[in-house]
């Protein structure tokens, strides 16, 4: 605004100065020859013209110096020579000249908070809004009326460094939720900034009885270095970042009652570790994180010492680029783990401690979770592994379900994973069931999966569509086929008015209420028809003929459209007598139960 302001001034100045030679030079010619008058008019303007090409050159001079500046400070060898030289350049633009030919554009990095609750300080703004970017400064507008201090909602201003990451800070924050308000963030005026970089009370740290450093100070630099000693620098780290939180009262009672404490000598003395832990602390309340923080140069005080930061850890960024090409490799696991495995499911039991062993194994070991669910799998496809055993099995499953969003690297992948095997598993377990041989056996173990199907229904891990699939595996549902005799399809294909339909072979075997569907899936490639089982829990192999594959799709639409009823009363278990027996009325305390 004040560049615009000085454009405008230079302009009406020159129109100002242009009127009053005219008018001077007009009056002049009242009493003098007109040749006269028009030479003091020329003569003026030409001074005006004259100045107005001093200023512009002026002007020009001190954006060239500025610009060779920049380019110095590009190439400056050291910090030292940067700093002297960005010294320089904002000295040159402190003193330009009031008439500013070149105007700019301002850019705003201020940002307004409102609705601010009033347990809110400064140090928990700049812990906030310093993770996106360098802040120059934070102020709370504390109110000074008895009327705004019973509203319980106070405004602030935070400016930043670079309006990008005002921007960011503002997208990110604005309607988040702080001290149990919800803030809202705008854009505000620009006000000036400080000197240097004032977070906070505890930016500055509090530090003034060690702020002994004169101008012959400011070019000394502190280079931190990172302990060597693991447990102390744990602790110099721990240390700071409660100091950030709480303030320089935490400090001062911590030297009290630990001044006699060898760990916490480097309190007390100028050492390597207490400038590490002067440096953690003005890191950690400029937002930055214990393995990652700014590496530029920075003054705590204005004079004072310039302290480098040291160097990211290059072990690191190792570690992350080898495990972000880790991710897309596919790791099997070793003859040990494989064996502990077997041996932990081996004797799994009902009891959680056990069940809770195995799921802990998993999740830690969750960079081979398709192996170790394969290996669920097995003993779960096994018919001669005891039913009951089967179940605390099935728990397991629902329990690596339950945690697979943990912060165990690549333990999300066992959803997936989990999924592909289920509709095998449950195809399996079906054939398990009719061979049992004992049927309260086979209802215990019911009960047990529709309890873990309402739970997974609860957590919505699965679609419904995957788990009626599921559901219409274990059901002993069959399709009453139609048996025709080579008589009468003679008289039938006597007695056609027309072409038979495509698929009339295959079709006419199912009952009318299918026939519609089945002819559906039948015009249906092979692509399609694994698909839709793939779709719906449903199992299938190379060896499942295409007509194989309708039957299943066929029995899960009954399934359906019969609302699951038909699942809960038509448990199939094989007696001693070697006779399928359906009992309702155990079927409808199973319902019951459930």
């Amino acid at each position: 605004m004040k560049r615009k302001m000085k454009k405008k001034k230079l302009y009406i100045s020159l129109y100002i100065s242009l009127y009053i030679s005219l008018y001077i030079s007009l009056y002049i010619s009242l009493y003098i020859s007109l040749y006269i008058s028009l030479y003091i008019y020329l003569y003026i303007c030409l001074y005006i013209f004259i100045f107005i090409c001093e200023e512009i050159k002026l002007k020009q001079k001190i954006l060239d110096e500025r610009k060779s500046l920049k380019e110095k400070s590009q190439l400056a060898k050291s910090e030292e020579e940067k700093i002297k030289i960005n010294k320089k350049i904002t000295e040159i633009e402190q003193n330009e000249n009031l008439l500013s030919y070149i105007p700019r554009k301002e850019k705003i990095a201020n940002l307004y908070l409102g609705n601010l609750s009033p347990e809110v300080t400064e140090e928990y703004l700049c812990q906030k809004f310093g993770k996106f970017g360098k802040v120059n400064s934070v102020k709370i507008m504390y109110p000074r009326k008895d009327e705004d201090k019973k509203k319980a909602r106070i405004s602030g201003f935070v400016c930043f460094e670079n309006i990008e990451d005002a921007e960011n800070a503002k997208d990110a924050l604005d309607g988040v939720e702080m001290c149990g308000n919800i803030i809202r963030i705008g854009w505000s005026k620009a006000i000036p900034k400080f000197g240097y970089n004032t977070k906070n009370e505890i930016s500055n740290y509090n530090m003034d009885k060690y702020n002994t450093y004169n101008n012959v100070n400011v070019n000394k630099k502190v280079i931190i270095i990172i302990p060597d000693d693991k447990k102390t620098k744990r602790i110099i780290d721990l240390l700071a970042k409660y100091v950030t939180e709480e303030g320089y009262s935490f400090e001062e009672t911590i030297k009290e009652k630990e001044k006699d404490n060898p760990i916490f000598h480097f309190l007390f003395e100028s050492s390597d570790l207490f400038y590490y832990y002067k440096w953690r602390v003005f890191s950690f309340a400029q937002g930055d994180s214990y393995k990652n923080w700014r590496t530029d140069p920075f003054h705590i005080f204005s004079n004072g010492y310039l302290y480098v930061p040291p160097a990211i850890e290059k072990k690191n960024k190792g570690l992350l680029i080898k495990r972000k090409r880790g991710r897309n490799k596919r790791r099997h696991i070793d003859e040990k783990k494989k064996n502990k495995l077997i041996n932990i499911l081996s004797t799994l039991n009902k009891k959680r401690v056990s069940i809770c062993r195995a799921m802990i194994f998993c999740t830690r070991h969750s960079d081979y979770s398709l192996d170790i669910i394969k290996i669920i799998s097995n003993f779960l496809t096994d018919v001669k592994y005891d039913l009951l055993k089967k179940i605390n099995l099935i728990y397991l499953l629902s329990d690596i379900l339950y945690n697979c969003s943990n912060e165990f690297f690549s333990s999300w992948s066992y959803r997936k994973h989990i999924e592909d095997e289920l509709p095998r598993i449950f195809y399996f377990l079906r054939k398990h069931i009719k061979k049992v041989d004992s049927k309260i056996k086979g209802k215990l173990f019911i009960d047990s999966l529709i309890n873990i199907f309402n739970m997974w229904n609860c957590w919505a891990i699965y679609n419904s569509v995957f788990v009626n699939g599921l559901l219409c595996l274990l059901c002993n549902m069959k399709i009453n086929y139609i048996d025709v005799n080579k008589s009468e399809e003679e008289n039938d294909e006597e007695n056609i008015d027309g072409h038979k339909i495509q698929y009339y072979d295959d079709i006419k075997r199912y009952p009318l209420s299918l026939r519609r569907n089945a002819y559906m899936y039948f015009k249906k490639n092979d692509d399609e028809i694994n698909k839709l089982c793939l779709q719906r829990g449903l199992y299938y192999n190379e060896h499942f003929t295409k007509q194989k594959k309708i039957k299943y799709l066929l029995l899960y639409d009954n399934f359906c459209t019969n609302n699951n009823k038909i699942f809960l009363n038509s448990y199939v278990f094989q007696g001693d007598n070697n006779k399928n027996v359906t009992s309702h009325g155990e079927s409808r305390d199973i319902q019951n139960k459930c």
